[in-house]
């Protein structure tokens, strides 16, 4: 992909965070690394991680992944 459609992607994937809402609510932070952190022109992907800060209120809302 190019690096410009990673930021496209980038940018509405952060509309739709800030547009709130349960459970975007609850995504704190992002991280970028990878490939497009590095400043790659066509990155095979965006690579994301953000980290979870279950409340005890919130996580028995969350759906449980099976084991």
């Amino acid at each position: 992909m190019k690096g410009a459609r990673a930021t496209q992607l980038l940018h509405h994937m952060i509309d739709r965070l800030e547009q709130g809402g349960w459970p975007l609510n609850l995504v704190e932070e992002i991280y970028v690394f990878g490939s497009y952190a590095r400043g790659a022109l066509e990155p095979g992907d965006v690579d994301l991680v953000h980290p979870t800060h279950h409340r005890p209120a919130v996580a028995p809302a969350l759906p449980q992944r099976p084991h």
